[in-house]
């Protein structure tokens, strides 16, 4: 007895498009099998995966680049025609790993947004991962607690929301690229960019004015993800080695001090005080706009300390870290090595180089460390040995807030007078 074949029947036997209704592949019940199968549903998908591969916020870039074709979703949508040439779908024990793939791939292009906006590099697994709890506590200790448990709650569901667009979008793709038209169109738009792509883009992009392009483009596309997880990888392999040399770079600037007179005596006792203050104030010098304010503020400055019996030398130094972790110049200004991250700190807390505290208590000073900006006790092992130091805590300060200073810098000059030298 012969039954009648089902439509889906009819369309594997005839070697056509699996059914749409079954399968990893199959659009769902959320997008509907001819919008995901024509142009549209196509277009879009291509066109959000991008953004998800290509999108470099919250550091800057040009406007619409997100739209650009990325060389990895490029690779993927070959894959998936391929695969629906040959009738088949994607494993489902790689449905997820291809989810959770473009969602690492986004969290990396995330702090890397942040690591340029802050400190112009990109980011590092292997020294700045150690620092992502001391961010989530800057920012539960500067916005009120509901907000910061909405703003919490408020990341956990987009990231989600983004898991499961990136799971639509990459169904809606396979299912289109099922199609020979579209296979047809993609083959192309991705023709055609490759025939571009030996054009010098990086360098018509950089006489704009745009230095960050070495990092966005490859020819005509945007920048594979692998090539930036392949630098991660190459740092992490060969870590020991930066760990060594740098080490060693410490070890030789010790024997060089060493043989250096650090004779304190021309002092004759007299009280040293060392003010490190925080300030993006070059500019106000550099930029003649802004000099013009400042300048007689200073001039005014100068005179008063002048008639007070002080006199003033000053010098604009180039820091060993740009736009935050003051610890890492604090930690140069007092060993004399050059510390630009969070890992060569490490390394300087294992050596232990002599420090600049260290000189002046050889000299029978007695060294106090004064940081009124520290609201907790710092968990590692002190590196500068001061004899004492004082936090923020210590002050007992209970009036208002300025900024991102726990007090106002007279109270915390006014306070370590009393405490240390009125007596």
């Amino acid at each position: 007895m012969h039954t009648q074949p089902s439509g889906a029947q009819l369309a594997n036997a005839s070697g056509g498009v699996p059914s749409p209704a079954r399968g990893w592949a199959d659009s769902g019940p959320f997008v509907p099998w001819a919008v995901a199968k024509g142009p549209l549903g196509f277009a879009l998908a291509f066109g959000f995966l991008n953004a998800v591969m290509n999108e470099r916020y919250p550091a800057r870039q040009p406007p619409l680049w997100y739209l650009l074709p990325s060389l990895d979703i490029v690779a993927l949508f070959v894959c998936f025609a391929l695969l629906g040439a040959w009738h088949k779908r994607v494993p489902r024990a790689a449905q997820g790993a291809l989810v959770g793939l473009l969602l690492l791939a986004r969290v990396l292009r995330i702090a890397d947004g942040l690591e340029l906006g802050a400190y112009y590099r990109n980011f590092n697994t292997v020294v700045d991962f150690s620092l992502a709890p001391e961010l989530v506590r800057l920012f539960y200790g500067t916005i009120p607690h509901l907000r910061f448990a909405l703003a919490c709650l408020g990341l956990i569901l987009a990231f989600v929301l983004l898991g499961f667009l990136i799971h639509r979008a990459l169904r809606v793709a396979q299912v289109a690229l099922a199609a020979p038209v579209n296979v047809r169109v993609f083959a192309l738009v991705v023709g055609s960019l490759a025939l571009l792509s030996p054009f010098d883009w990086q360098a018509a992009r950089a006489k704009s004015g745009d230095v960050e392009v070495g990092r966005r483009l490859s020819g005509a596309f945007g920048s594979s993800i692998f090539s930036r997880v392949a630098s991660e990888l190459d740092f992490a392999a060969h870590v020991s080695g930066f760990k060594a040399g740098k080490l060693a770079a410490i070890a030789r600037l010790e024997q060089q001090l060493a043989s250096k007179s650090l004779d304190l005596r021309k002092l004759a006792g007299r009280n040293v005080y060392l003010f490190v203050i925080e300030s993006y104030g070059q500019s106000v010098i550099d930029r003649p706009l802004l000099a013009a304010r400042v300048l007689p503020e200073y001039q005014r400055f100068q005179d008063d300390l002048t008639h007070g019996g002080f006199q003033i030398a000053s010098r604009v130094l180039d820091s060993s870290t740009y736009g935050g972790r003051s610890w890492l110049a604090h930690a140069t200004l007092s060993t004399g090595v050059r510390t630009s991250d969070q890992l060569q700190l490490e390394l300087l807390r294992a050596a232990q180089p002599k420090t600049l505290a260290q000189a002046f208590t050889a000299a029978g000073y007695r060294t106090v460390l004064v940081q009124p900006g520290t609201r907790r006790e710092p968990p590692l092992q002190d590196l500068h040995h001061f004899a004492d130091h004082y936090y923020a805590s210590d002050f007992g300060y209970q009036g208002p807030e300025f900024g991102w200073s726990s007090m106002p810098d007279q109270f915390a000059v006014d306070w370590i007078r009393r405490r240390e030298l009125s007596h």
